[in-house]
């Protein structure tokens, strides 16, 4: 199965120069953990409140652009097989992936616990045939 079938699509973005104090706002009033970054269509970083209170600890954020501040996990290819995501987590030693398509474009969200929980649900599928 393609990691595109469970990757979280509905996710808050911002543009590279939004500043770091719009997008905590955003996270706090959608009730959201992650931002992805796109330039136009296209990923360029992940703000999680980790990342963000890391840059606070450097010195003032409040006016620098997101794309200062975000993360720079590995991407995946929405085609790829639960198998090579795990590999890219463990390459990277990230929990979080950004997903993106053929072009390169953004495409999702995919985390560890996403991963954990599909092979739950595969171990359940073969263990039923086992009945």
């Amino acid at each position: 199965m393609p990691i595109s079938e469970f990757a979280d699509t509905d996710v808050v973005t911002a543009a590279p120069e939004t500043p770091i104090d719009a997008v905590t706002e955003a996270m706090r009033t959608r009730g959201v953990e992650v931002v992805v970054v796109l330039d136009e269509e296209r990923p360029v970083g992940l703000l999680t409140a980790a990342e963000i209170g890391r840059a606070y600890v450097a010195g003032d954020l409040a006016d620098r652009p997101a794309v200062e501040v975000a993360a720079d996990p590995p991407r995946v290819p929405a085609t790829a097989d639960l198998s090579r995501l795990v590999a890219e987590f463990a390459d990277a030693g990230e929990r979080r992936a950004i997903v993106v398509d053929a072009d390169g474009a953004f495409a999702g969200v995919v985390t560890l616990d996403d991963a954990l929980a599909q092979y739950g649900r595969d171990l359940e599928r073969v263990l039923d045939l086992l009945d």
